[in-house]
């Protein structure tokens, strides 16, 4: 994914945007939530550091639950995957006027972590670290459910990228799971 391209891929009522970088979802870290799992993936020494943004819609009548996140991936070597997902200060609502804000609010952060830690039946996650550190919130769409699907996007379309997938199949995949 090249340094300004974007991707969206609409299915089964979901919209998801990709891209390599966010500047705008970028929020002052106060926190770490912090998971490892045993891989039995090879790194593979092609494998290079991989940046992406997953921004979610879901059409749902009314509402559309909402969450974007994004992480940085960088291989390493031994058998562990480091999970690391930023926190941001507690999500603050304005029902005059709510907005989206940049940020990873425990709330949110928990369903992610749950999300991210699904693993893959092929093509997975290598040892290495997936740190979290792009977040944003809608103060009344965006919901857990939003954010643990986010997760699975993220790991999803991460691992296709690093293994040379297809991004729609990595998509639908994650959606359909």
């Amino acid at each position: 994914m090249g340094s300004s391209s974007e991707i969206t891929i609409e299915t089964n009522g979901y919209r998801v945007k990709l891209d390599s970088e966010r500047a705008s979802a970028k929020f002052d870290m106060i926190g770490i939530l912090s998971q490892t799992q045993v891989t039995s993936r090879e790194l593979c020494s092609a494998i290079r550091p991989v940046r992406i943004i997953v921004e979610l819609f879901l059409f749902t009548g009314g509402r559309l639950p909402y969450a974007l996140v994004g992480g940085l991936f960088t291989p390493g070597e031994g058998e562990n995957l480091d999970i690391r997902v930023h926190l941001s200060a507690d999500v603050v609502c304005d029902l005059e006027n709510p907005i989206k804000r940049a940020g990873l609010a425990r709330e949110f952060a928990e369903p992610l972590m749950v999300g991210l830690l699904e693993e893959l039946p092929v093509d997975d996650l290598p040892a290495g670290e997936l740190v979290v550190d792009r977040g944003v919130y809608d103060e009344l769409e965006s919901s857990a459910m939003s954010f643990r699907m986010a997760g699975r996007l993220l790991r999803s379309t991460t691992a296709a990228l690093l293994h040379n997938r297809d991004i729609e199949s990595a998509v639908r995949y994650a959606i359909a799971r």
